[in-house]
């Protein structure tokens, strides 16, 4: 299961208090898992952590949202061109964790189809 925390491309780089390098982000994962009766005494934050997505990753099964791009009507031939698109977007000069190359991208998307 995957959760995704949308974020300032500003922040993705940052130890500050709201950036993704403080340990803000585990508190919060830690209080979606209470928040959604996921979360156990005596869990660890990764445990918490892991709770919290499956339970968001079960409601959202259970309201009906797409798990799959296959289930949005994207096919396997689609995937050349959502690399490229993705790949024109992108801008190095963001603090972004991870730069990809279009193969990285178009292989990041198939991992999504199924």
């Amino acid at each position: 299961t995957t959760m995704c925390l949308l974020v300032d491309k500003e922040e993705t780089g940052s130890d500050g208090v709201t950036g993704m390098q403080s340990s803000l982000i585990t508190d919060l994962i830690t209080e979606i898992a209470k928040a959604m009766n996921a979360y156990k005494e005596g869990m660890t934050k990764e445990e918490a952590a892991d709770a919290a997505c499956k339970a968001v990753r079960d409601l959202a099964i259970e309201v009906g949202i797409p798990q799959h791009l296959t289930e949005l009507g994207i096919k396997e031939e689609d995937i050349p061109t959502i690399a490229e698109r993705a790949m024109f977007e992108g801008n190095p000069l963001y603090p972004v964790p991870k730069l990809m190359d279009e193969e990285q991208c178009e292989q990041l998307v198939r991992s999504m189809m199924f």
